[in-house]
């Protein structure tokens, strides 16, 4: 299975939408809280920054353009981005790797959480961004009862990370994604969403292996801040900075002491 562009990712349209659904419920009580601290905010502008770089100096590390796929220490893979993130265990939020839950995905176990949920709106582990959205219509579900809190905070998150950040379809939701989505609830810590940018980069990463250079620079410009060594076919080693148009410091660099420096491998290694 080959990587595409698409990685759920209409971007302006759904951040639009998933925008609107923010700004409703962060003006109740005891929403804002859970929501602040998920700094949701600083996505909703498709000109993010990226504040870790941690995912994409380790996703630019495993892109192997000839065959448009990742590379993991298993093998060669197509993945997506849930499962990259899960298989490198790259943390979503500060200090601790993304974790599945597979209990989350049994039918009856979701009815403690998402009480009026019918079988419609369950299908292989997944729930329907359609069912989700009737918690956070305030015309539906009375978002002002602190009763309903957990419950509208899991459907939002389930809905950023099945429709934005990890999509594998245009309307389901992986019920795994609540593991998670627990835990942030129950620490409340302060979430880094660098990883938010994934659906750029696969886009970019795209066309690049296209040899359509002219977006490799828009890459470049959304992670500003990374520094990315690579070795070319001649085995020189070349500097790219983000936000750069060219390389810096690039061609025939050595290491102290004038010796050149090692042949290495051909994935990139990166710094920040």
């Amino acid at each position: 299975m080959l990587l595409h562009a698409r990685v759920g990712f209409k971007c302006r349209s759904v951040l639009v939408k998933f925008r609107e659904m923010y700004l409703i419920l962060i003006e109740v009580p005891y929403l804002r809280q859970k929501l602040k601290a998920t700094n949701l905010m600083s996505l909703f502008d498709c000109k993010i920054g990226n504040s870790g770089n941690q995912v994409i100096v380790s996703m630019v590390e495993r892109w192997w353009a000839t065959t448009h796929t990742f590379y993991l220490p298993n093998g060669e893979l197509g993945i997506t981005p849930r499962d990259f993130t899960v298989h490198t265990e790259i943390g979503i939020r500060t200090g601790e790797p993304m974790v599945l839950n597979k209990s989350y995905t049994e039918y009856g176990n979701n009815f403690t959480i998402f009480q009026n949920m019918k079988s419609k709106d369950y299908e292989m582990g997944c729930i329907s961004f359609a069912y989700l959205q009737t918690y956070l219509d305030h015309t539906r579900v009375n978002i002002k009862d602190p009763a309903n809190t957990n419950t509208i905070f899991r459907a939002f998150m389930l809905l950023y990370f099945g429709g934005v950040l990890f999509g594998n379809s245009k309307s389901w939701a992986r019920l795994e994604l609540l593991g998670p989505i627990v835990l942030i609830e129950k620490k409340e810590p302060a979430i880094n969403f660098s990883s938010a940018i994934l659906g750029h980069l696969y886009y970019y990463l795209d066309q690049d292996s296209k040899q359509e250079v002219k977006y490799i620079g828009g890459l470049f410009q959304l992670i500003e801040g990374v520094i990315v060594d690579w070795e070319d076919d001649e085995g020189e080693v070349v500097t790219f900075q983000a936000g750069t148009s060219r390389g810096r410091g690039s061609r025939g660099r050595t290491s102290q002491g004038g010796v050149a420096p090692p042949r290495r491998s051909r994935r990139t290694q990166g710094s920040f």
